[in-house]
C-alpha cells in the first residue's frame, strides 16, 4: 500500500486566467492552452466554462466556517488576555460570557 500525501493546490494568478480565456478567444484547443500556461487541461476548461457562466475571471469569496465572536469581543478577549496573560481560555470565555464587557475594557 502505497502512502499518498495530499498536495494543496495553487490558485492561479489572475495574469493566467486572463491568458487561458484570451488564448481561448483566439480558438486554440484545450490542449495547447493548457501547454501553454502550464496547466492541466481540466484546470483550462473549468475556468473557461466558469468565465462564459459569470462573465467574470475574479475569485470568488468562499464561505468556510462562520465566525463565532463579533470584532468587539474580539477586541476584548485580546485587551484582556494582554492585561492578564495568566488567564486561561476559559477564564477570558467566563468573563466574555458574564457581560462585563464596557466600554472602558476596550482602551489600552
Amino acid at each position: 500500500c502505497v502512502a499518498t500525501k495530499m498536495v494543496r493546490k495553487r490558485q492561479l494568478t489572475m495574469e493566467e486566467r486572463q491568458t487561458i480565456i484570451t488564448i481561448e478567444n483566439v480558438s486554440l484547443s484545450y490542449r495547447k492552452i493548457a501547454k501553454k500556461v502550464k496547466v492541466s487541461v481540466s484546470t483550462v476548461s473549468f475556468n473557461i466554462k466558469r468565465h462564459s457562466e459569470t462573465g467574470a475571471n475574479s475569485y470568488r469569496k468562499r464561505s468556510g466556517r462562520p465566525k463565532a465572536t463579533t470584532a468587539s469581543e474580539d477586541k476584548f478577549l485580546s485587551v484582556n488576555s494582554l492585561r492578564d496573560r495568566r488567564l486561561t481560555g476559559q477564564q477570558l470565555q467566563a468573563q466574555l460570557n458574564s457581560g462585563r464587557v464596557s466600554k472602558s475594557q476596550f482602551q489600552l
